[in-house]
């Protein structure tokens, strides 16, 4: 046997002791340098020097009493017929990494996984030693209970696989329990093996004094310790063995064990990211949204000495603060805010978060003040959560229409920076109009934003009769910009108007007093306006406003239209008389008579004349200007 073996079981079986055929144990301890007077010197004379009981050994002594021992071992091992366990021995605990987990990998991870993003059966994940031990937050004070206690033989877990308590797919796992119930209780829910690591067992289970965090803590911090043997940026170093597994920074946002100044990082306490609520989903980035920095939710504290100890050197201690900030208390231009960002401790709800969609009131989503502890939401609610699918009067259910570079075809969250990023980000500038309202064949409604193709809406109305050729056989197509301003691309300050956000129709503006827009409605001195509360709009020229037909004293005649009930656009009842009875107009003519005045304009049957410019068919009728002959 080489010498060092020889010398490694001499001095463990001298540490930890070796249980004979006898009850009794060997046991000398290692680093006991020194005997007592009584057991093994001589009584001490008159005129001793020493009057101590406990003296220096003289290595003569550890000599002979080594070899004593040994004999001793020697004699009783050969006279053991079986081995016999180590008493009080780490060397014969199971711990996880050689023993408890491969066990539970091999007989409970089929259905405790969440891998491949299936979810552990009861919740429960059998693959990591974390979260066996349970989700309880020991830098938040929050959490579930957890599922294994070191020493405690009523733990969770073993009341699961007790034989005499096991239910369902438990029955019959005794071969389980036993090894798991030996590593809970009698081994401290060891991580290690305790003869072949500098660490102890508990040094993983936040709950246990010699836990690697408290360690750390109670050093000030001293990094260096670390460092050592995991290297000085805590990849491995020479015990092979990174830190960043666990410590790695929540989300990729916070940075790992330290920051570049040596001070600790939120990594360094945390871990990873908090199991705790909705931890993950905020901070490593969910399925709808991009990571989040903890200074969204919490107070940004500038070192983790303010963070974690109070003025009187004290650990603080307590709930974490919540000061909603940031993106939370955005109020975009085109958002409306009911208050401020508000955490309830009591509830454990947030509510008037930008993040939420409370800015935008959109009664259609799900809703906007979401509980800190709910269950997981189902899928189908991905996209309704915040905001309704479509958000409530914002037109058709492709989002991609409009919004591709932020989702695909089938509305899943494509880049993550361009959602919940604090503005409307449209895909393409030149995104056409008809992509968000009217249809393949028309950019004008129906179907108006809030999806509506019924004339009777105010967001319908008379467009297609104002839009399409001819228009009731008295002229060809009106523009947009006649009645509206149009944008020179979807992005184009102004086209949304105040107030424009899903959830919140803008209303257009109509006849806006703008250069190039409602040249015809103004032609001949005409002063048009629309009156949003009887949907009726008077004194434009289309309609009979303006020099001299606003003088047309025919009775009957309908220069105030209203948009949601058509009338027949008759001539000779609508806009003027046939003929217009005003100063200087001949009377007793008929419509087939206009054509004696007007022969670019009309005839002689009465007919408007129209004529192709480009494919689109246009009249000199309503064009503006007083086409007389």
């Amino acid at each position: 046997m080489p010498a060092g073996t020889i010398r490694k079981w001499l001095f463990g079986s001298l540490r930890y002791g070796v249980k004979a055929c006898s009850p009794h144990v060997v046991s000398f301890p290692i680093g006991e340098l020194g005997y007592t007077r009584k057991k093994y010197a001589p009584q001490r004379q008159d005129g001793d020097a020493h009057s101590s009981t406990r003296q220096p050994f003289p290595w003569v002594h550890v000599m002979k009493h080594n070899l004593a021992a040994l004999v001793a071992i020697a004699v009783s091992l050969l006279g053991c017929t079986k081995d016999r366990p180590l008493v009080n021995d780490p060397r014969a605990c199971p711990d996880w990494q050689n023993n408890i987990g491969p066990l539970f990998q091999a007989r409970c991870s089929q259905c405790h996984s969440s891998g491949d993003g299936g979810q552990a059966q009861g919740g429960y994940d059998t693959t990591t030693y974390s979260r066996v031990l349970g989700t309880y937050d020991l830098a938040l004070g929050m959490g579930t209970p957890p599922d294994v206690i070191a020493g405690d033989p009523n733990s969770t877990l073993l009341s699961v696989l007790d034989p005499a308590t096991a239910e369902g797919p438990h029955v019959g796992m005794s071969d389980v329990y036993a090894p798991v119930r030996t590593w809970v209780v009698d081994c401290r829910a060891a991580f290690l093996r305790e003869a072949t690591s500098v660490h102890t067992a508990g040094v993983l289970d936040p709950r246990q004094p010699d836990f690697h965090g408290t360690i750390v803590l109670k050093s000030g911090f001293n990094f260096g310790v670390c460092q050592k043997c995991h290297g000085q940026d805590f990849s491995g170093g020479a015990a092979q063995v990174s830190c960043l597994t666990c410590h790695q920074g929540a989300g990729g946002v916070q940075p790992g064990v330290m920051n570049s100044d040596g001070t600790p990082a939120c990594a360094a306490c945390h871990g990873s990211t908090p199991p705790s609520g909705k931890h993950q989903i905020h901070v490593d980035g969910g399925p709808l949204a991009k990571q989040f920095a903890c200074s969204t939710c919490h107070p940004d504290h500038q070192s983790a000495q303010d963070h974690a100890f109070a003025p009187d050197g004290s650990l603080r201690t307590g709930p974490a603060q919540v000061s909603l900030s940031g993106l939370a208390a955005l109020t975009p231009a085109d958002g409306t805010r009911a208050g401020p960002p508000r955490w309830d401790p009591t509830q454990r709800t947030c509510s008037n978060v930008y993040c939420h969609g409370a800015t935008y009131g959109d009664s259609a989503g799900v809703t906007g003040s979401p509980n800190w502890d709910a269950a997981p939401r189902p899928a189908s609610q991905n996209c309704t959560f915040c905001h309704g699918l479509p958000p409530n009067r914002a037109g058709g259910t492709h989002c991609s229409n409009c919004h591709h570079n932020v989702v695909d075809a089938q509305a899943n969250l494509i880049n993550p920076t361009l959602h919940l990023n604090g503005t409307v980000d449209f895909a393409d500038p030149n995104t056409p109009c008809n992509t968000c309202h009217g249809s393949v064949s028309s950019p004008a409604p129906p179907p108006d934003l809030e999806g509506n193709s019924d004339s009777s809406m105010v967001g319908v109305g008379q467009h297609l009769r104002h839009v399409t050729t001819p228009v009731l056989d008295i002229r060809g197509p009106i523009q947009c910009s006649e009645c509206h301003q149009v944008p020179a691309n979807a992005s184009s300050p102004g086209h949304f108007g105040p107030g424009h956000a899903p959830g919140i129709v803008a209303a257009a503006t109509v006849f806006p007093n703008l250069a190039g827009s409602g040249t015809l409605a103004r032609a001949q001195s005409a002063s048009p306006n629309w009156n949003p509360s009887s949907t009726t709009c008077t004194g434009a020229y289309c309609h009979g406003g303006g020099e001299p037909l606003n003088t047309d004293l025919t009775p009957g005649l309908l220069q105030t239209p209203n948009w949601v009930a058509p009338d027949s656009g008759e001539c000779g009842i609508t806009c003027h008389g046939t003929p217009p009875q005003f100063s200087g107009h001949p009377t007793g003519v008929t419509r087939t008579g206009c054509v004696d005045c007007h022969a670019k304009t009309i005839d002689a049957s009465g007919n408007i004349i129209f004529t192709s410019v480009a494919g689109v068919l246009t009249t000199t009728h309503m064009n503006g200007v007083f086409d007389g002959d």
